[in-house]
Formats: structure tokens, sequence, C-alpha cells
């Protein structure tokens, strides 16, 4: 079980982009959103999603260099 954005932001002390906005569980981000708020195209997101056992996700790799990146630019 990966956290989610909000929890990153939490463990990182990085805000999320202007918006404090929570997705209920039941409530799944579309990938334009998730985009947004990793601060890369959507074409990105395309590339890098992968598909596992029926579902979407992004690899904790990639997540964990994204997040490391606004550390560093503290963006």
């Amino acid at each position: 079980m990966a956290p989610t954005l909000e929890e990153y932001e939490r463990l990182l002390g990085l805000p999320l982009a202007e918006s404090g906005s929570y997705f209920h569980q039941d409530q799944t981000p579309s990938w334009g959103t998730i985009a947004w708020l990793l601060k890369v195209s959507e074409e990105e997101m395309t590339r890098v999603k992968r598909n596992r056992n029926g579902s979407e996700g992004l690899p904790k790799v990639y997540l964990e260099k994204r997040l490391d990146l606004f550390r560093v630019r503290e963006d």
C-alpha cells in the first residue's frame, strides 16, 4: 500500500499546489489532476503510468524522484 499525495505532502513537508483538496478514497482523481499536482504534462503521465493487475498507477521510484525535485527546488 502506497501513501496518497496528501500523505507524501505531510511526510516531506511539501504543500500541495494551490489547493488543500482531499480526494475521498471512493473518488479517484483524474490523470490530469495528478499531472497538475506533480507539475508535469498529461503526456508524461501517459508515458510513465503503469497498469498492474487492472490497476493504473505510478511507479514509486518516479514519485520519489518528482517529490525530491520539489524539495530541492522548493516548489
